[in-house]
């Protein structure tokens, strides 16, 4: 094995920075948009009938259930489009013809909420839409209705039934608010009402206008109802249990825990966000602090979870080596953040978000929280992100902070007698809130249980994705031309250990064979085996600790990053990875490569800021010595990973990532010939990360991006050994906001980080042991790491 080496930041000058333009293209050479063209108005106009007397009857039934004396009404419009429909310039058009303000986007923006805020103007609208059906059979030539109304699908009121999103009334019920530009006075004055509703009745809740989320603890499913009959301020009410509960765990034989923790007071720390910690096992010495949310205690796990979460959070991989015996190396301290005692529970998620402001209050080093609670109802396909996810990605920005979030798990045994790659294309097997969080990391499970021998689970290899991980809910190919589907949105971003199911004669289920050991709050167990993604969330955040541990001045996004860029696929098979695309993410990290570079290979990290247009170029020189090597092709591979968060744009499903970057490594060009040529004259071997030239009606953007490709010898030559990385942003236009906090935030620098392998590929015999020093001599670079033995010696602690 080659000896390890630390990761360096790259601090090489970017060149003279250029506003990025793109290049403009005919349209013949952009086969990006899947136009639906409805040629038989016929049809249409009997949709609109039916959409029609359905608006009417609504509107009538929703006027004879309001029971109480509010000021002020705002009734509300669903229009479903034929295809996206661009707030930027036809939420103008809407608002100043027909009186509709655009406040809610879903569905990739072809299901918008309206509300109706000029009685006369709608009218308009609906006036038009009666002259549609009325005209439907007549030539064009005759036709006089606006054409815009061609673009509708159908429509429909929004109606309490409609806002409704759950089977059963629980304890929390979640509302979700509309707040207009337009018309924020009137909702201002709704709330202010249903404020002194609430208070009337004594009703335990809390609502946070800046973020739009109302949650009531303990209401029925009559005062929901008085509710939303009568306030039209709500968009979608939802009431799901929160949730740690995975397979039915098995009991080990009775042993003592057997082993103990060592810890360094310069450890890091991990935010462990469950059931507590118990105090009586060994993970006591490694509790710093404790917050509690349940009135109990934090040290008391009567749930048995969060201590096995702690302990593979603290722990990773270590224990498994030894069987959890002797003095075991601890990686973290803990936080204990109690927020439930039994599960499911009715837990709100603004506990949630609480605790982590707390915990990062108290302890402003903290970067990583555990976070294995989950609602229990799974998202369906294509749905905008909910609270909980939003809430999330708001607090991971704003304190850069980094949530290692489980998928969830689905039960699959009920369903199936054998491993079936394709069981997640149902859509009870997507995962569930807030796994689709962007800012953070969510992950699913393999099958691996960390134990050598024989493998006893149901997968083809143990690397294989669970039939319990729960999986991604996006369903681009619905309204997306292949062309225009982004590839870097995956969720769960990578996968980690949790155990498989095993095969019985008739059914498949949890056993003791394929499941994992982890440590038990109970000491007459001390141990017990489950599985879950419960359990693969904590080893990942193990992961963050230990590069939190060698280079702790990174921020959180550079070592998602690193995590990432580490991630493989190499195991499968290449029939196998369409099969299971959804549930794998960018795949499994090699710890190796994400702690440490090698004499034949460098990771290096670039943290940075870029504004809206602004063009970066960034030179990377290879070293001289790379010309002489008798390898031609593929003798140099170029992973990188790109990185950053962002301030989510609610209620827009298309915007919800308003920030726009993309990269990729270019020939040796400057950039405005990089700009002007990328697609031909000065690609290497990949364009940009992801294509943001579709204005008007945009594909989804993406805060993680991956490349991945090899350098010929002839190519490094051609271009005198300098390659060219190039990043490019801008924010879009689609965002709620008004004119001065657009102002700000074009003029914010957006932080980035990037991380970039660059690996000599040769046969073992012929690796030149080269690259690390030399490439490191050739261009500006900074030490991160905090080794205090040298760098040759390093050992590989998995």
């Amino acid at each position: 094995m080659s000896p390890l080496k630390p990761h360096v930041k790259l601090l090489n000058s970017p060149e003279s920075p250029t506003e990025w333009r793109y290049k403009t293209r005919f349209s013949k050479s952009i086969p990006n948009e899947k136009v639906k063209n409805v040629k038989n108005y016929e049809r249409m106009a009997a949709r609109f009938r039916a959409s029609l007397r359905m608006f009417a009857r609504d509107t009538m039934r929703r006027n004879s259930s309001r029971t109480l004396m509010v000021a002020t009404n705002i009734d509300h419009i669903i229009i479903e489009f034929q295809n996206q429909f661009n707030k930027n310039i036809f939420g103008k058009i809407y608002l100043r013809n027909f009186g509709l303000e655009a406040v809610r986007l879903s569905y990739f923006n072809t299901v918008v909420l309206f509300a109706i805020v000029d009685i006369e103007r709608f009218n308009v609208f609906m006036n038009q839409v009666q002259l549609f059906i009325d005209e439907a059979q007549l030539d064009k030539d005759q036709q006089t209705f606006d054409r815009k109304i061609s673009y509708i699908k159908s429509f429909r009121l929004l109606t309490t039934n409609r806002i409704i999103d759950y089977h059963v009334i629980n304890n929390v019920v979640r509302f979700s608010l509309i707040e207009g530009l337009y018309s924020y006075n009137k909702y201002s004055q709704i709330i202010e009402e249903l404020v002194l509703f609430l208070n009337g009745i004594g009703a335990r809740y809390q609502l946070n206008q800046e973020d739009l989320f109302l949650e009531i603890e303990e209401v029925s499913e009559a005062q929901v109802l008085e509710i939303l009959n009568n306030f039209d301020t709500v968009s979608s009410a939802t009431s799901s249990l929160s949730t740690v509960i995975v397979p039915s765990k098995f009991g080990l034989p009775e042993r003592s825990y057997g082993f103990s923790v060592l810890s360094e007071d310069a450890t890091p720390l991990i935010g462990v966000i469950d059931t507590g910690v118990d105090a009586r096992t060994p993970l006591i010495d490694l509790i710093v602090d404790t917050i509690d949310y349940t009135n109990t205690n934090a040290l008391e796990d009567n749930v048995d979870h969060g201590t096995a979460v702690a302990a593979l959070a603290t722990l990773g991989l270590n224990p498994y080596a030894s069987d959890y015996r002797g003095i075991i190396n601890a990686d973290a301290q803990i936080v204990v953040i109690k927020v439930m005692d039994v599960s499911p529970a009715p837990l709100p998620d603004h506990i949630i978000i609480n605790a982590i402001k707390e915990a990062k209050n108290r302890h402003p080093t903290l970067k990583f929280f555990t976070l294995t609670i989950c609602h229990e109802e799974h998202k369906k396909f294509n749905e905008l992100q909910s609270n909980y996810a939003y809430l999330l990605d708001k607090v991971a920005h704003e304190l850069d902070v980094l949530l290692f979030i489980s998928a969830g798990n689905a039960r699959a045994e009920n369903d199936l007698h054998q491993y079936d790659a394709t069981y997640h294309a149902v859509e009870k097997t997507n995962l569930c809130p807030p796994g689709e969080s962007m800012n953070n990391i969510t992950i699913g499970a393999c099958a691996d249980n960390l134990e050598g021998g024989i493998y006893h689970g149901i997968c083809p290899l143990k690397e294989y994705p669970t039939l319990y991980s729960r999986t991604d809910y996006l369903m681009q190919e619905s309204i997306f031309a292949p062309t225009k589907r982004n590839n870097h949105l995956r969720k769960p971003d990578f996968i980690m250990p949790g155990g498989d199911y095993e095969q019985h004669p008739l059914f498949i289920g949890q056993d003791d064979l394929a499941s994992l050991q982890v440590l038990s709050s109970n000491p007459a167990f001390s141990f017990y085996r489950q599985i879950g993604t419960s359990f693969s969330a904590p080893l990942a955040s193990n992961l963050a600790l230990k590069i939190q541990k060698t280079y702790p001045n990174l921020n959180t996004q550079s070592i998602k990053a690193i995590i990432l860029n580490s991630c493989s696929l190499n195991w499968l098979e290449n029939g196998s990875k369409q099969l299971v695309a959804k549930s794998i993410g960018f795949g499994i990290p090699d710890r190796a490569k994400a702690l440490y570079s090698t004499n034949n290979s460098v990771t290096f990290i670039l943290e940075r800021a870029i504004k809206h247009k602004e063009f970066l170029v960034i030179p990377i020189q290879l070293p001289e010595y790379i010309y002489t090597q008798s390898k031609d092709k593929g003798l140099i591979k170029v992973t990188a990973s790109l990185c950053f968060s962002f301030l989510p744009n609610k209620d827009n499903h298309i915007a919800y990532c308003p920030l726009f970057m993309a990269f990729s490594v270019f020939r040796n060009g400057t950039p405005q010939q990089i700009m002007n040529g990328y697609a031909k004259n000065f690609k290497l071997r990949k364009s940009f990360s992801q294509d943001g030239y579709a204005k008007s009606k945009p594909g989804l953007y993406s805060n993680v991006q991956q490349l991945q490709f090899t350098i010929s010898k002839t190519d490094i030559i051609k271009e005198n050994g300098l390659l060219k990385l190039a990043i490019h942003c801008f924010l879009s236009p689609q965002i709620k906001a008004g004119i001065q906090e657009m102002r700000e935030r074009i003029n914010t620098e957006n932080a980035f980080s990037i991380a970039l392998r660059i690996e000599e590929i040769q046969p073992p015999n012929k690796l030149t042991g080269r690259l690390y020093d030399n490439i490191i001599a050739v261009n500006t670079i900074e030490s991160i790491a905090t080794l205090d033995i040298d760098e040759g010696q390093l050992q590989l602690e998995l």
